[in-house]
C-alpha cells in the first residue's frame, strides 16, 4: 500500500481501552491527495472477547460473526509494516486509536508504532472552537453525514479523509469507501443462545 499519508479508524468491543478489543480497522492511503486502486483495507476480527452491552449496535458486528473471523494477531505483522514508515498517521480521536491498536500490536508480539499524527478533532476544535468536534458534526459543516444508521470503521475513515482534506484546502474531496470488510468470513447459523467462550477471562453474551 504504497502512500505519503495513512488514515485510520477502528471499532471496539467497548469503551475501556484496558478490557475491550478491536473488532475492525480500516486504513486509507493518501498520495498527494488521491486514493490509489490499492489504497484502502477494511478487516475485521475476533476480537476473543463478546461485545459490551451495546456495542454491536454501534459496531455492526454480533458476537456470533466476530467469533468466526480470524484475530488481529494474524494480521498485526502487515498492519505494523503499514503504519510503521508512514509519514504520518491521521485519525479522529486518534491518541486512542493508536492506544488500542498499539495494545493489538503487542498482544500479538509485535513493537508498538510511534508515527507522527494529525488529529482531524484537535484540528476541528482548533478550527470551530464554540462548536462541537465530534465526527458527525463537522461533517454536518461540510455538507456530508453518514450514510449508515451505525458507526462503520471503514465509512468513518472515509469521513475522516473528507475532513482532513478539507483542512488542508480540498473541499470536495472524491471519498469512496468498502461496504464490507475485504477478510469477512461467513457464519453458520447462529446458535438459539450463544456458548460461553473457551477462556473464561473474556466476556460472555449470556
Amino acid at each position: 500500500m504504497s502512500r505519503n499519508a495513512v488514515i485510520i479508524d477502528i471499532e471496539t468491543t467497548g469503551e475501556d481501552p484496558k478490557q475491550d478489543r478491536i473488532c475492525s480497522l480500516a486504513l486509507i492511503a493518501l498520495v498527494e491527495g488521491q486514493i490509489p486502486p490499492d489504497g484502502q483495507l477494511y478487516l475485521v476480527f475476533d476480537p476473543g472477547r463478546d461485545n459490551a452491552t451495546g456495542a454491536a449496535d454501534r459496531n455492526r458486528f454480533g458476537d456470533w460473526l466476530l467469533r468466526h473471523q480470524k484475530p488481529f494477531a494474524h494480521y498485526a505483522e502487515s498492519l505494523r509494516g503499514i503504519l510503521l514508515p508512514a509519514p504520518l498517521v491521521i485519525g479522529h480521536n486518534l491518541a486512542i486509536k493508536m492506544n488500542f491498536i498499539n495494545r493489538e500490536l503487542e498482544r500479538a508480539g509485535q513493537e508498538a508504532v510511534c508515527p507522527r499524527e494529525f488529529c482531524t478533532r484537535e484540528a476541528a476544535a482548533r478550527r470551530w472552537p464554540s462548536e462541537s468536534p465530534a465526527l458527525k458534526d463537522c461533517l454536518a459543516r461540510l455538507g456530508y453525514k453518514r450514510e449508515e444508521r451505525n458507526h462503520g470503521a471503514s465509512e468513518d475513515c472515509a469521513l475522516t479523509a473528507a475532513l482532513y482534506l478539507f483542512f488542508q484546502g480540498n473541499m470536495e474531496p472524491d471519498i469512496r469507501y468498502p461496504a464490507k470488510p475485504q477478510n469477512l468470513r461467513p457464519a453458520p447459523p447462529a446458535p438459539d443462545s450463544l456458548p460461553p467462550r473457551l477462556d473464561s477471562g473474556l466476556r460472555s453474551s449470556s
